[in-house]
């Protein structure tokens, strides 16, 4: 009895429990019936009332607010830009001519030197004895050929008696061939003596020299280093380096041109030969312009190059490991004053450019204005219907105020957008404000 109950407990519960499950299923199949129905009844408005404000603010959408300008036009000319290195005109390595002990330093390291200041003194004692010595040996040996040639007449005129006496036979042949001898070896010691005057004289001319040069002068006008021997050394001639000085006004600039543009180059020298009137007419010099490494323009605020130098030198040959081709500029490099040290020095690093186009009118655009998508420059101009539109572009070389050159792209009456180009897309509405290059570069 107890376990009939028992079971008939359990299969009530497991009844409630499948008609539990049999409502909750039923319950869910009635929702997505009545869900369905409302997209099938054509009388249902309910959704078009529900999503009509948000498809309605969708279809309007709010214009971006961008600030825009017109290109620029303006006169230009193109550069191409190199490295090059500063070099002196005149570089001098001073060494001794002579050996001896260094007596004397007589100038200031680093200072200026004109040329022929006295730079050092070598002990000139030994050299002024050679001298006098020389001196001796040039009288003795003039002494010598005087006598010699005061002597010549007597020993002709005997020798010129013993022919007519040989001739009356008077005296024997013995007699006449010594007398002939003896004015033959005057002739020949006359001949001597006039040597070793000549000889005598060279090592006078060569013992004065070396005396000259116990003091050590400046070859250059210049500026001249430390002193690289102290007082007390032995100085080896030709081998012994003193000291170097090098000029600083004007200097050379060396820098490399590639090929393609050493052709521009040529092309227009060629242009300018062409366009000479007269055989008088003189090609107009390259120029270049340069900075140092702390100088962020080759300009100043009034569009005034800061260095420049004249193409003197171009190298005859191209470099075939490099296909470049040697320049060499000549700069003025004029002493500042007030004591201040020369601001370009040989063996700088400076950056040089040179123009490479005679002068166009080009339009230009802001560098802050353009984009880059996958490698290709763009601009946003804004459309007649107030919308973004993008333009790829076709550059030319940056300006020195940051303007950038457009070849092809950019037309001069076109409305370009200078600021919001990452919220922009092609086709996006926008609320334009004209602003100037000054303003726009105030909030950057």
């Amino acid at each position: 009895m107890f376990f009939e109950c028992l079971l008939s407990a359990v299969n009530f519960k497991s009844t409630l429990k499948i008609n539990h499950m049999r409502i909750k299923t039923d319950l869910r199949l009635l929702c997505i019936v009545f869900c369905f129905s409302l997209f099938l009844f054509p009388g249902c408005d309910f959704w078009d009332r529900l999503f009509k404000k948000k498809v309605e603010i969708s279809s309007k959408p709010t214009a971006i607010k961008v600030e825009t300008m017109k290109p620029e036009k303006r006169i230009v000319i193109d550069y191409e830009e190199f490295t090059g290195e500063t070099r002196a005109v005149e570089n001098v390595n001073i060494q001794a001519q002579v050996s001896g002990i260094l007596k004397n330093t007589l100038f200031t390291e680093g200072s200026e030197v004109r040329k022929d200041d006295v730079l050092f003194e070598i002990e000139p004692e030994i050299y002024q004895a050679i001298l006098e010595t020389a001196t001796g040996n040039l009288q003795s040996a003039q002494g010598e050929l005087a006598a010699l040639r005061a002597r010549e007449p007597q020993l002709r005129n005997e020798k010129e008696r013993q022919i007519t006496l040989i001739e009356s036979k008077t005296v024997s042949e013995s007699e006449y061939e010594i007398a002939v001898a003896a004015y033959n070896e005057c002739l020949a010691k006359i001949q001597k003596g006039e040597a070793d005057i000549i000889k005598a004289r060279a090592e006078l001319l060569e013992a004065e020299i070396n005396l000259k040069y116990t003091k050590i002068l400046s070859p250059i006008d210049g500026y001249i280093s430390r002193r690289l021997v102290t007082e007390g050394n032995l100085i080896q001639p030709h081998s012994t380096s003193l000291a170097q000085i090098v000029s600083l006004d004007p200097i050379y600039v060396y820098f490399y041109v590639d090929e393609t543009t050493y052709l521009k180059l040529v092309a227009i020298n060629e242009k300018q030969i062409k366009g000479l009137k007269s055989k008088d007419e003189k090609l107009a010099d390259l120029k270049i312009e340069f900075r140092l490494t702390n100088e962020e323009s080759y300009t100043d605020k009034n569009n005034v190059p800061l260095h420049t130098g004249i193409v003197k030198y171009t190298d005859p040959s191209m470099d075939d490991s490099s296909g470049t081709v040697l320049l060499r500029a000549t700069c003025p490099n004029p002493k500042p004053g007030n004591g201040m040290m020369n601001k370009i020095i040989p063996g700088m690093m400076v950056h040089v450019r040179i123009p490479v186009t005679e002068n166009y009118s080009a339009i230009l655009v802001p560098e802050e204005a353009l984009g880059t998508e996958q490698g290709i420059r763009y601009i946003y101009v804004v459309d007649k219907e107030g919308k973004a539109q993008m333009r790829h572009l076709e550059l030319g070389p940056l300006q020195p105020d940051n303007m950038r050159v457009v070849r092809k792209g950019v037309k001069p009456d076109d409305t370009i957008i200078v600021s919001g180009l990452l919220r922009l897309r092609p086709g996006s509405a926008v609320a334009p404000k004209e602003t100037t290059l000054n303003d726009l570069r105030k909030g950057i």
